[in-house]
């Protein structure tokens, strides 16, 4: 810091602190650069006028100030003796009135982003405008660290007092002002003790911040945006009315405002401690002169209200008061000791929105030596993402500066539209409630509750979809109904066979509203056996095979189930005393008669996951399937023509392709078991069949395009994700694979029937996150508060749903019905809705977001899943004496389930292992309710009131928590690959050769990243290879004892890539090159040649398309060093490969390493580069090496050594 022309050197107050560093690291942003409009008229002398404003400079130290804070102890402010005003004049004269305003505007947004260099005084600069002969345009930005809203309007009067001196020919002699110092010394003198302890006991016990909730999720990497502005007012007869009640209420304006800011932020965020910033003006009385002082005196202060629905309006309003009374007598603490004072955790701003009512005496129009002003503005931005600015005057004004980052401009005027609502209000009846105050106009309203609910009606012209099912076989009765590999029944089978098991039924005494459980595999059996319950005139209730005994024993008792429909090969799984009717076991010709299946009654029941520890059974009629199902039939444009059925019967969306294809004359796909968790099988199941729609999980889908064939997916046209949040870039991906196919995204609890709501993701523009859409036809959504209110556009309110899809209840469960199925009044009027607990909000557009769960209540690979049934089942093993189970983000942030549990005291056993508690929890429930991953801990983490804190267990390191033996590092090649796949993958950093997969918090979905990696490098795995073979230790030794000497004695036929096998001999290296051409050359080769295939990494969609074949190879060869450190090496490439294994060979050799041979398989695109005719060429050419057939002849066959290439 120079010492010339420095008068004095100051301390910072808190508040410049704070603007120092916000506008230091941010310059562009505009923070803190305040811009004071006005228009002057009159003739104007401009040299008097800049005269007059360097006058105001010399008398006031705050306008030179000039910051330092590098090689410094502390930011200081350097007030120099003499600074230099800068001026821009502009002459507009010639500039058409109707182009001005954008200009301006243009030249304002430039302005406010070019900030100030804070080491550089004067911190202001001025810009004036001509836009007539006695018509000015003046702008004085100034940043806001040197002068407050209060400074602006000394200086601006000052300035006019000073011009009318000069031009009258006299001088305005004015004492100097030392206000700042006055203020600063005065500061530095007070304690912050006398402070602490009020503001101690005022923040106590709050701990969760109440920012409005954004629209926007900035980029990381994004530049920073100008704050922008929405401006209103009141009219004079408003104003008035306002000025009245606060009146009558014997309270302030500000009181008045921060009330309904109060109350908006409640309505925003659901909390009832909500808690803003305010300014106040900073100018104690005890320091002389501060009235006419320049400088930043302001102090912005935390202010914390409770938000009390029930109590009476008038009351709150002036306990309201009471409390800002006391704020007022405490505010000169600076607010980075607030911030320390308080329990909110370091670095944690207290609030993100700002309430100022600006009373500073600032005159909006003077006159001095024939100039006026008039239309005095003032534009200003802080840090903080919403400021709401209040300024009293005949007509009171309100202006929202928000960040566009975070807030779209929609959404700020919905702001101040609420605003506005919420004081009309407050200034209405007296005796009102706080709740009862209206956020949303009338207009509104009836947009959110009507309008966006107009999603038409259903015309039903039959009772059940069985009429719908049995007009299709008696007109398409030869046309196939369901396939299932070589296996398939058509439309006339189909109702055959479910007729004459269903006559079965009624002859084992099944009768209407009963429910019949149903065992079977995945088949066409399986579904006829559905239609059989149904026409028996009962309830099917799905079993899943793959369950534990325990859970279908549960749900056969709890369904009350009259008799299980089943076959041989699974009757044993039931258990004894349960009436089996099994259908492949000879019978008599049943003669009953079936009876009238109607709309009221039970179409099937299907269990979700249960709060208690037992699972609920939803039981869904037949007039809710058949809303359902027609109101496919209304939305989609196609019909089913053949539908890919993924999901088990045992869950809802197994629903949807059944019902909605059969009752259309599609074919009904079901794939073998666990094809659905190999991505290549499955690709080849759409093409065979010609899939054209199915319904899926996102990640199940996500892997499907990442892992099958691209070219056997063209056939579909409609594809359906559900059942968890569909993330924006599947929606890209999807568009870049399949543009011609459509891709939807729909949403619905089982208790809705499948789905209620739905989006076209053809509409997505790439926000942040993909709706859930609007109402299917006759289903109707509210978004309720919790106190069941709706709520407006951008707020997050429970999606409670309504409508003919909607369930009656839970089966014999009259208090979760109570809790779940409930009245709301919706217009004034009772609507009968279910209580999702999902949240979501409303988009500008009418489509809502998904926004996760309110309660504990969990999706994890598609199935909502309650976390105390997991918790029940866990603290019944006998070491085991408490437990909590919690998602933990693993692969791409998706969270799995992880157990965290103690061990019962006194217990001289060893602690279980976490894949012995796994084996146990297997014995009760399903697979997707089996944690991944079970730590053992000797407490858990425990909130003050004794409650056990999620949130602090959740975030342990793995290193605190005792849940591992000692790890084995990998021993070999293979399972240093395996090792590296399984890191990158399920996202963890150590990794054993004897961990389990689904430990490590790997899951059927994953396993699939997992084998398709592996492929790509050689290893060819399928996912059946990880169930079976479930740690590194293992699937390496697959690897390695995998005979590969014949083309089809690989495990999985469908492997891409051949297997490495160790060996003596020196391996074979090979780029580019298939599990079958491997296969081919091993049979010429011999079985005991070990051969390496690199992956073809350019075909990754996730890497550089520009890499160079210099790159590629580098990357290939530090692969290759991991396998075989030294020469002589053998390498060979294919195709595009050949290119890289040249590049290899090449650098190899510049390295001094030997290369003894190199193979090129049919490379004709490098013969010119190889120079061909002027030197041998090594080359191979397999010419149908790829081809389905049996091997072809290989012609050009040359064999030499590396130096033919020399």
């Amino acid at each position: 810091m120079t010492l010339e022309n420095v008068q004095e050197v100051l301390h910072l107050t808190s508040t410049q602190a704070g603007m120092l560093f916000h506008s230091a690291t941010d310059r562009e942003s505009g923070v803190y650069v305040a811009q004071i409009r006005c228009e002057l008229t009159g003739a104007l002398d401009v040299d008097a006028f800049k005269g007059a404003w360097d006058e105001v400079l010399r008398r006031h130290p705050a306008l030179r100030a000039a910051f330092v804070w590098d090689g410094v102890d502390e930011p200081l402010q350097v007030i120099r003796q003499e600074v230099d005003l800068p001026w821009t004049e502009l002459d507009w004269r010639e500039v058409p009135l109707a182009e001005r305003e954008a200009r301006l505007q243009s030249l304002l947004d430039e302005d406010r982003r070019r900030g100030f260099a804070l080491d550089a005084a004067p911190l202001m600069r001025m810009l004036l405008i001509r836009e007539a002969a006695e018509v000015h345009r003046l702008v004085w930005t100034c940043h806001h660290i040197v002068a407050d809203g209060w400074s602006a309007g000394v200086v601006l009067e000052e300035m006019l007092t000073r011009y009318g001196a000069i031009r009258a020919g006299s001088s305005l002699e004015l004492p100097p002002s030392t206000g700042l110092r006055d203020y600063l010394t005065w500061l530095k003198g007070r304690s912050p003790d006398s402070e602490e302890g009020f503001w101690r006991s005022y923040l106590r016990g709050f701990e969760t911040r109440t920012p409005v909730p954004p629209d926007r999720t900035p980029a990381p990497s994004a530049k920073p945006r100008l704050h922008r502005f929405v401006q209103r007012q009141w009219s004079p007869l408003e104003s008035d009315s306002i000025r009245q009640r606060a009146r009558e209420a014997r309270v302030t304006l500000n009181t008045l405002f921060q009330g309904a800011w109060s109350i908006l932020l409640h309505r925003y965020t659901g909390e009832v401690d909500v808690m803003f910033g305010t300014s106040v003006a900073g100018r104690p009385a005890e320091v002389a002169g501060l009235d006419e002082a320049v400088g930043l005196f302001i102090n912005t202060l935390p202010v914390r209200v409770e938000v009390e629905p029930e109590r009476r309006l008038e009351d709150w309003l002036a306990d309201l008061q009471e409390s800002l009374l006391g704020v007022r007598e405490h505010q000169h603490a600076a607010l980075v000791d607030i911030q320390g004072w308080s329990e909110m955790p370091a670095g944690q701003p207290l609030f993100d929105s700002l309430v100022v009512l600006e009373n500073a005496p600032t005159a909006d129009r003077g006159e001095a030596g024939g100039l006026a002003m008039r239309d005095l503005t003032i534009v200003d931005a802080s840090n903080y993402p919403l400021a709401l600015l209040i300024r009293p005057g005949s007509q009171i004004e309100y202006e929202l500066v928000y960040d566009p980052a975070l807030y779209s401009d929609a959404m700020a005027t919905r702001i101040v539209e609420h605003f506005r609502t919420l004081v009309a209000g407050l200034a209405g009846a007296p005796d009102q409630t706080v709740g009862s105050i209206p956020l949303m106009s009338a207009e509104e309203s009836r947009q959110v509750l009507e309008e966006w609910n107009d999603s038409g009606t259903l015309d039903l012209e039959v009772e059940t979809v069985l009429d719908l099912i049995t007009e299709q076989a008696r007109t398409s009765p030869t046309r196939k109904a369901v396939v299932c590999g070589s296996d398939d029944m058509s439309y006339e089978e189909l109702e055959q066979r479910s007729g004459v098991w269903a006559r079965r039924l009624v002859s084992e005494g099944v009768a209407s509203d009963d429910r019949v459980g149903l065992l079977m595999e995945r088949g066409p059996l399986q579904i006829a056996g559905i239609l059989a319950i149904m026409k028996a005139g009962a309830a099917y209730v799905p079993l899943d095979p793959d369950y534990p005994a325990e859970r279908l024993d549960g749900m056969v008792e709890d369904s009350a189930a009259r008799v299980v429909l089943t076959t041989a090969a699974l009757a044993g799984r039931v258990a004894g005393g349960t009436e089996l009717v099994v259908v492949d076991q000879p019978a008599a010709d049943p003669i009953a008669d079936l009876p009238d299946v109607g709309g009221e009654e039970g179409a099937y029941v299907i269990y979700t996951s249960g709060s208690t520890g037992r699972p609920k059974g939803v039981p869904i009629s037949h007039r809710n399937l058949l809303h359902s199902t027609q109101a496919r039939s209304a939305y989609y444009e196609h019909p089913p023509g053949v539908f890919l059925l993924l999901s088990s019967v045992a869950f809802d969306s197994s629903v949807a392709g059944i019902f909605w294809t059969l009752s259309t004359g599609g074919t009904l796909v079901v794939p073998e078991p666990r094809s659905e968790q190999d991505m290549s099988r499955l690709a080849r199941s759409i093409e065979r069949f010609g899939v054209t729609h199915t319904l899926c999980l996102p990640s199940l889908y996500e892997a499907l395009l990442a892992h099958g064939e691209r070219h056997r997916l063209t056939s579909l046209k409609t594809v359906i994700a559900a059942g968890e949040p569909l993330p924006p870039e599947l929606v890209r991906r999807h568009r870049s694979v399949l543009p011609a196919a459509g891709l939807f995204n729909e949403y619905g609890p089982t208790e809705a029937t499948v789905w209620c709501t739905v989006y076209n993701t053809a509409e997505y523009e790439g926000e942040t996150v993909v709706p859930i859409g609007r109402p299917i036809p006759g289903a109707r959504i509210y978004l309720l508060d919790d106190h069941g209110r709706p709520v407006p556009t951008g707020v997050v309110g429970e999606i409670h749903v309504a409508g003919e899809g909607l369930a009656s209840g839970y089966l014999d469960r009259p208090e979760a019905t109570a809790r779940h199925f409930v009245l709301r009044t919706i217009s004034g009027e009772p609507v009968s809705v279910y209580r999702t607990g999902d949240l979501g909000r409303y988009r500008f557009d009418g489509n809502i977001e998904f926004l996760g769960r309110r309660d504990r209540q969990l999706k994890i690979r598609g199935f909502r899943v309650e976390p105390g049934e997991i918790e029940r089942a866990l603290i019944r093993h006998e070491a085991i004496r408490e437990a909590i189970v919690l998602p933990v983000p693993a692969q791409a942030g998706r969270p799995a389930l992880t157990a965290f549990a103690t061990i019962v005291d006194g217990s001289d056993r060893p602690a279980p292992t976490g894949g012995e508690l796994g084996e146990f929890l297997r014995g009760s429930l399903p697979e997707h309710m089996v944690p991944a991953s079970v730590r053992i801990l000797q407490e858990l983490p425990r909130l003050p009131n004794g409650k056990v804190d999620a949130a602090s267990t959740a975030a342990l390191p793995e290193k605190s928590v005792d849940t591992q033996s000692v790890r084995v590092a990998p021993r070999t090649a293979i399972e240093r690959q395996l090792a590296a796949i399984w890191r990158d993958v399920l996202e963890v950093d150590e990794i054993g050769v004897h961990d389990p997969f689904f430990e490590l918090g790997g899951d059927s979905i994953l396993s699939i990243h997992v084998t398709s990696r592996a492929n790509q490098v050689g290893l060819g795995l399928s996912p059946n290879d990880i169930f079976n073979f479930p740690t590194i230790a293992e699937l390496a030794a697959r690897c390695m004892t995998s005979t590969s000497g014949q083309e089809g004695q690989a495990s999985d036929p469908s492997s891409e890539r051949e297997r490495a096998v160790p060996n003596a001999r020196a391996p074979l290296f090979l780029v580019h090159v298939g599990i079958k051409l491997a296969a081919r050359l091993r049979r010429h080769l011999g079985p005991d040649q070990p051969i390496f295939c690199f992956s073809a990494h350019w075909h990754r969609a996730d890497l550089d398309m520009h890499a160079t074949v210099q790159q590629l190879a580098a990357e290939c060869l530090a692969e290759l060093r991991t396998l075989q450190s030294t020469g002589p090496y053998f390498i060979g490439g294919y195709s595009m490969g050949a290119s890289i294994a040249l590049e290899m060979a090449q650098q190899l050799r510049a390295e001094g390493e030997a290369v003894q041979m190199l193979f090129l398989l049919d490379p004709p695109a490098m013969r010119e580069r190889f120079g061909v005719g002027a030197e041998p060429v090594n080359r191979i050419r397999f010419s149908d090496a790829l081809s389905d057939g049996p091997p072809r002849t290989f012609v050009d066959k040359v064999s030499s050594h590396l130096s033919a290439i020399s």
